[in-house]
């Protein structure tokens, strides 16, 4: 399985032509990851930037999320329950 990209994230715009912008989502080396398009009759384009800039939020919230859990598992007086759901939260999912 392939690596996912690593560090932060950012909603940017990009061009499918001059009159149509697209909501992109960027790395930091502002290589394009994905857009957040759909029919404008369906989704307006405030809804796409929204959606775009939640999922940009999760991203970057991730890392500080594990780092919290793994900090909170580690604490040497930590209750056994605690440890128990850290480490079922820290625990690779099946695909």
């Amino acid at each position: 399985m392939a690596k996912h990209t690593q560090g932060k994230l950012k909603v940017g715009t990009s061009w499918d032509n001059e009159e149509h912008p697209i909501t992109a989502i960027y790395d930091e080396r502002y290589i394009y990851i994905c857009s957040a398009v759909g029919d404008p009759q369906v989704i307006s384009e405030g809804e796409r930037k929204a959606n775009a800039a939640r999922l940009v939020e999760c991203w970057n919230a991730h890392d500080r999320l594990v780092l919290a859990l793994k900090t909170i598992r580690d604490e040497a007086d930590a209750d056994p329950d605690v440890v128990a759901i850290a480490d079922a939260a820290l625990k690779p999912q099946e695909k």
